[in-house]
């Protein structure tokens, strides 16, 4: 508290809490501490004139005559330096003899290098005070000596270490205000000391230190500059209103003076109006007329600028806001417009038309030439001209008509507008001088990325001002939206398509490297581009070839190279087996089940039974051929390396043995299973082969080793330089390739650079990284926004990121995060001594030490699943929430919170550097923790964050799960981000409610505040083609054609198989089916002789009677007469069914076949109902014939039905064989299936390992005839249809996540909540991420316990 005051100069709490001191009769025990606290009073005295108090209580320092006799404590002897320092100043002031002076400063300045030498061995950072300290010894010490010789030795560099070495402490500044106040005035240099105390001023407010700041301006001379910064002062301790009446008092004062002073301050005032326009009323319109001063008085002021466009941004947007709620279809015309118009249309139109015209105007207008109010994320709409919607109203339409509307539509346009068309001027304007006057490399986001939204909005409407704008805009502020640029290239508006590609293209010939990966992967990969995009994206390739050449094949060719040994040949073929394996399993039931079939009916021969089981055993197969023919293809073409000739010399003949034997098996009838045999033998023998971790690059890659690629930039580093003198470029590669034992075998790889340093990246493989690129540069620009504001920049609040360079559509490179190292290592680790430690106990021998960790996903079924047994549940939907709960709590007390703070306090090298540490990793958990609830990053597992061992920073990867996917997983994830106990402990001792609390309000407030930016950022996430909005991925459509074949094919076999039953059948009901008429016909013949023989009938109850008989005898004869039509050909109906699954190449003609055969069955089992139901009502006679039909016809039905049956149990059997093998509900965890060379040391990821559960149990709920259909015309056809339905194919579902977005950004919880304030944001999200109830359900993969 005490160094806290002086730092502050707050010396009237400093005497406050001395006073309480000197009552503590304990205090003056050590004399050292007495001595401290006396200095403290006595340099409060100083600072307030009081000298002979200052010297009176300090004392008399002079009997000390060497630094030794101070000890050795690096504290006791600052203590005295700084006491010793204080005496000289006092000394000076009283005209002590210099050479005194010197002694004492001399014996100061001794005494601070043992302190110094320690404190430069922990940072330097804890080296500023001493240096600091030094320097004002050494000022004062050259004061001295001029006055007594004349000769000045002042340090040259003085002035630039007195600004530089106070990292942000004013204490340290104020040192150096004070020091040079007590020098002689031959010394001073005015307009230094005038920047130093404006510096410290500056600081001081910046940090609220309002004493200070109010005590250093008083003892400024009154000028226009202390008034702006006595107002800067006022309005930011609270007085806002004050501090603006008190400028514009002043503001004919201000205009006269300095012209760039006056554009600031007035640009200031307008801000000020700005933000407090609710508080100041009517007076909001003074905003703009400052705003616009500013830039007036002075317009090479370039912030004047970016604050006039923002407002005016600002103020457009409103208007277009207030357009949103308005329901009027006639909302965009004032009422002098709407008679204008209608005026027109009655000069030119018939008087019974004018009223429907003016109406269609007033709509079409609006909606169909450029004016658009809708979500800032909704997709755009082709326009038409003007001209066009003018001529469409019919034959009566005239050129002067045509004019005079257009004229008028024109200024409607004009003054809707007049606001972004200022906005758009006023950015230009500013990146003109930002860029070009100022040489300033930042601060252009903001107004890169509006003037983005304004043109893809309003670009047709705003022409001019954006084909001037552009035609002076530098490049390099555009440089870092290149992502949102190539996004947009397939605008509708060929106007916004135009000024969007020459903008790629100055970007292109500027700085070629900003744009070159993009584009080559782009036009080399086949991505999802429309035709339109493609065709830009050509356009710009092609313009590239032409003016880099060189750079253009360098890079084509390191991408085709990366891109290779991202898989190896051996890898593909283990990956495509492991993933085969279960494929195949399934299939064979379903060819186990066929033989079973096929061996219970005796009608067949063996050769018929061995033939036909062949004949299913390849359609059913026949995917896997695909696979497997397709990859032998590709491994076994002409080889380009040494490790593919060796690949093709080693197991060339093996495989193809093995494919040949699992396509033609023997002995398939009795042993299927062994088909798959030789290719899992060669699967274990890949599986050996890539044991080796390490490999050399030249026999991966020979062109990597032998091509130079000069041209090409350091993939990650393009946007390090705005030139293209100082980029690193690629100089050569190392020979030492390192793969890591993970699933996929990523690569590390290093690449040197042209300027000697190593560049490490991972090259990783089946995953689409384009994603975590638009992550990674989101990261980027919400960096920026925190450095631009004072309260995050003060706190160095910022979110690490690494650069991702996707190379395809499935691969990509990622910069290596050095020194950093997974949470999930960090508990494994404390696991393997946990181990060693019980083995130790026990008296076990190294040998078997740590082979008894588990995985975190088999502690928790090693607690869950013995609970369930009690209860008798095996079905996760029913897990009970109490058992989850318990087992949670239990693994949270087994596992230690201090996993974390431990690795921190380990790696800290003092105490220092532990508390540094430890705020890093308050700060950054807090940054990306608000980060990650916006964008709704989910699968925030242990394996997907890093810990930076050097500075504590806490690095996540791995963005596939984002914008809330997490909700969608097979157990959902309901925290917002990951704040488990050990993460919470971590924090220090006020956990959440110190600085974690703090950090996250101000990262949420800059997201909030920055709300538009953010949304236009992400707004060109929905129109890229190269992310993957979808919520589940589609099945290939080939895949879903051949999986649709193989059942027909089957459906065609299984005809085959009972149509000599079938024969039988229709034969018996042929037979019998006379005699069910006849016995119909004699049974009516009986109730109508009852009936006329009956006594005094009832006329009215004979004539009914007598009239069902009729209708039931002919209703028998003629679904008689129906069902023998049918059995008439029962062959030939299900032979033409059998017809129609003849393998088609086009998939329409599948499903139209597939439709057909629904059709046909559904009508039979229809004509089956209706004719057995009205025997139901018969008796006698004709019950005995009914009798026998009944059985017969149902048993037909049954035959029908089971071959439909059987088709859908075959497609539930393949819509199973891509998931991953699980036993979670009913398994013990050490024998539960485990995926092959699955990294013990990585975790569980439900991404990876979830299956549909809700489509595996709703097959079994379902009706087979309801679900033929759904079987055919869900999945493919379905989602074509859908992206037919949109002409620009936009994503609904990326839509609603980005209004998802857009509710968190405004405070909400949900669309219909109230708006929440920043921190009550905040304490609810906390709230939620550490909710045990949250905590409990989520998946064991995420280890929530720890």
């Amino acid at each position: 508290m005490l160094d806290c005051a002086v730092k502050l100069g707050d010396w009237e709490t400093l005497n406050l809490i001395l006073s309480n001191l000197s009552q503590n009769p304990e205090l003056g025990t050590n004399p050292d501490e007495r001595k401290y606290l006396d200095y403290l009073g006595a340099l409060s005295k100083y600072d307030q004139g009081h000298y002979k108090d200052a010297f009176k209580l300090l004392g008399d320092l002079s009997t000390i005559e060497s630094s030794e006799d101070y000890g050795f404590e690096p504290i006791i002897r600052i203590q005295f330096s700084e006491q010793l320092l204080l005496q000289s100043m006092l000394q000076h002031k009283d005209k002590v003899e210099h050479n005194l002076i010197s002694k004492n400063l001399g014996i100061a300045r001794d005494l601070l290098k043992e302190p110094l030498r320690v404190a430069t061995l922990n940072s330097i950072t804890e080296s500023y005070p001493i240096m600091n300290l030094i320097h004002c010894i050494n000022y004062l010490d050259n004061a001295v000596q001029v006055e007594n010789t004349g000769f000045q030795l002042e340090n040259i560099l003085w002035k630039e270490i007195s600004l530089q070495s106070h990292n942000g402490d004013v204490g340290l500044l104020n040192n150096l205000l004070r020091i040079r106040k007590a020098c002689s005035q031959k010394l001073l240099d005015e307009p230094f000391d005038e920047k130093l105390k404006d510096h410290v001023i500056k600081l001081s407010r910046k940090q609220k230190n309002w004493k200070l700041a109010n005590r250093l301006l008083k003892d400024r001379t009154p000028s226009v500059f202390t008034l702006f910064q006595q107002c800067k002062l006022d309005y930011s301790s609270g007085k806002r209103v004050e501090a603006i009446v008190k400028l514009m008092a002043q503001e004919k004062l201000v205009k006269e003076g300095d012209k760039k002073t006056a554009s600031k301050i007035l640009s200031t005032l307008g801000e000020w109006f700005h933000l407090e326009r609710r508080n100041l009323g009517d007076q909001l319109n003074l905003s703009g007329q400052y705003l616009k001063e500013a830039v007036n008085i002075d317009p090479t002021y370039s912030n004047a600028w970016l604050k006039y466009a923002d407002w005016c941004f600002h103020q457009g947007t409103k208007k277009i806001d207030r357009m949103k709620s308005d329901s009027t279809s006639d909302k965009y015309f004032q009422v002098e417009e709407k008679l204008l118009l209608r005026k027109l249309v009655e000069k030119y139109a018939e008087s019974d038309q004018v009223e429907e015209i003016t109406n269609t105007l007033l709509t079409k207008l609006p909606q169909q030439c450029g004016i658009q109010v809708e979500e800032s994320f909704d997709a755009e709409t082709p326009r038409e001209d003007v001209s066009s919607v003018i001529r469409s109203l019919g034959s009566f339409v005239t050129r002067p008509m045509v004019e005079e509307v257009v004229a008028l539509w024109n200024s409607v346009q004009s003054r809707l507008l007049d606001h972004f068309r200022l906005a758009v001027q006023n950015y230009f304007e500013f990146l003109h001088l930002r860029f070009t006057v100022d040489k300033t490399d930042t601060g252009g986001i903001v107004a890169t990325l509006r003037l983005l939204k304004i043109l893809l909005k309003h670009g047709q409407a705003l022409q001019s001002e954006f084909s001037a704008g552009f035609q002076k805009t530098p490049a390099n502020p555009w440089k870092e939206i290149v992502p949102q640029l190539f996004a947009r290239l397939d605008h509708p508006d060929s106007y916004v398509r135009s000024q969007l590609v020459d903008l790629v293209m100055r970007l292109g010939k500027e700085a070629p490297h900003l744009i070159v990966y993009p584009t080559v992967v782009a036009v080399t990969t086949e991505s999802a581009t429309n035709p339109t995009q493609k065709n830009q994206i050509q356009e710009i390739y092609n313009r590239l070839l032409s003016e880099s050449p060189q750079l253009v094949e360098e890079v084509k060719l390191l991408i085709q190279e990366l891109t290779r040994i991202t898989s190896l040949f051996e890898e593909q073929w283990m990956v495509a087996l492991h993933q085969l394996q279960p494929e195949v399993a399934s299939r064979m039931k379903t060819v186990k089940n066929e033989i079973v079939r096929l061996n219970e009916n005796k009608s067949l021969t063996a050769a018929e039974k061995s033939k036909l089981i062949l004949e299913k055993y390849s359609t059913i197969m026949q995917p896997s051929f695909v696979t497997l023919d397709t990859l032998f293809k590709h491994t076994f073409a002409t080889p380009e390396t040494s490790h593919e000739r060796w690949f093709q010399n080693t197991f060339g003949e093996a495989l193809k043995k093995a494919i040949a034997f699992f396509k033609s098996p023997r002995n398939l009838l009795e042993n299927p299973e062994s088909a798959w045999h030789p290719l899992k033998d060669l699967s274990r023998e890949f599986n050996r082969f890539l044991k080796p971790t390490t490999l050399r690059l030249n026999d991966i890659s020979t062109e990597l080793t032998r091509s130079v690629f000069s041209m090409v930039t350091m993939p990650g580093h393009e946007l390090n330089h705005h030139g293209n003198e100082n980029l690193v470029k690629i100089q050569s590669f190392e020979m030492s390739v390192n793969i890591l034992p993970t699933k996929t075998r990523p690569k590390k790889i290093t690449i040197v650079g042209s300027n000697g340093k190593k560049y490490i990246y991972l090259i990783k493989g089946s995953e689409d990284l384009h994603l975590d690129e638009r992550i990674m540069q989101f990261l980027g620009i919400v960096n920026q926004l925190l450095r631009h504001d004072k309260e995050a920049n003060i706190r160095n609040l910022t979110a690490r990121k690494y650069a991702v360079i996707p190379l395809g559509e499935r691969s990509g490179l990622i910069q290596w995060v050095d020194g950093s190292i997974p949470l999930f290592t960090i508990y494994k680790q404390w696991q393997r001594r946990e181990s060693i430690n019980k083995q130790v106990g026990k008296g076990s021998s190294g040998a078997i030490i740590g082979k008894e960790v588990l995985r975190p996903s088999d502690m928790f079924y090693g607690k869950m699943i013995p609970a369930l047994k009690e209860k008798g549940i095996t079905s996760r939907n029913d897990w009970p929430f109490d058992v989850m709960k318990r087992v949670f709590l239990e693994l949270s007390a087994e596992t230690p919170k201090t996993l974390i703070s431990r690795e921190l306090w380990m790696k800290g090298t003092s105490s220092l550097d532990w508390w540094n540490r430890t705020k890093n990793f308050n700060r950054s958990v807090a940054v990306m923790s608000m980060i990650g609830y916006i964008i709704g990053l989910g699968d925030r597992h242990l394996d997907n964050i890093l810990l930076d061992s050097r500075t504590g920073e806490i690095v996540h990867i791995d963005y596939n799960v984002c914008f809330e996917k997490g909700l969608k997983l097979r157990v959902p994830e309901k925290v917002p981000f990951r704040l488990t106990q050990n993460i919470e402990n971590a924090l220090g001792l006020t956990g959440v409610e110190g600085m974690f609390r703090i950090a996250s309000q101000h990262t949420l407030r800059v997201l909030r505040q920055n709300k538009q930016v953010l949304l236009t950022l992400l707004e060109a996430f929905i129109y890229d083609p190269l992310v993957d909005w979808t919520a589940d991925k589609a099945e290939d459509a080939t895949r879903r054609n051949m999986e649709l074949n193989i059942c027909l094919t089957l459906f065609s076999s299984r005809i085959e198989e009972v149509k000599d039953n079938l024969r039988d059948l229709r034969d018996h009901l042929l037979k019998i089916l006379p005699n069910l008429e006849s016995a119909a016909n004699n049974f009516v013949a009986m109730k109508m002789k009852e009936i006329s023989e009956k006594k005094n009938p009832n006329l009215k109850t004979k004539k009914k009677e007598e009239e069902i008989l009729i209708s039931t005898k002919a209703s028998v004869a003629k679904k008689t007469q129906e069902i023998s039509m049918i059995l008439q050909d029962v062959m030939n109906f299900l032979m033409a069914i059998m017809k129609n699954t003849v393998r088609l190449e086009s998939a329409q003609n599948l499903h139209d076949s597939a439709k057909e055969i629904s059709s046909n069955y559904q009508q039979f089992v229809l004509l089956m109902d209706k004719f057995v139901n009205p025997a139901s009502i018969m008796h006698g006679n004709f019950l005995e014939n009914s009798d026998q039909i009944s059985p017969a016809v149902r048993q037909l039905e049954n035959w029908i039905q089971s071959i439909y049956s059987d088709l859908f149990n075959l497609k539930k059997e393949s819509s199973r064989f891509a998931a991953k093998i699980q036993m979670k509900e009913t398994a013990d965890p050490k024998n539960r299936n485990q995926v092959e060379n699955q990294d013990e040391n990585s975790q569980d990821s439900q991404e990876d390992s979830q299956e549909d559960s809700e489509n595996e149990d709703s097959f079994e709920k379902s009706n087979p005839k309801e679900d033929f259909e759904d079987i055919f015309y869900s999945g493919e056809v379905a989602e074509t249809k859908k992206m037919r339905a949109t002409s620009r194919h936009i994503s609904a579902y990326a839509v609603s996540l980005l209004k998802r977005v857009d509710v968190k950004l405004k405070g909400k919880l949900d669309e219909n909540s109230q708006k929440l304030s920043v921190p009550e944001q905040v304490d609810h999200v906390i709230k939620e991420a550490v909710n045990v109830d949250n905590l409990c359900v989520l998946y064991e993969g995420w280890t929530s316990w720890v």
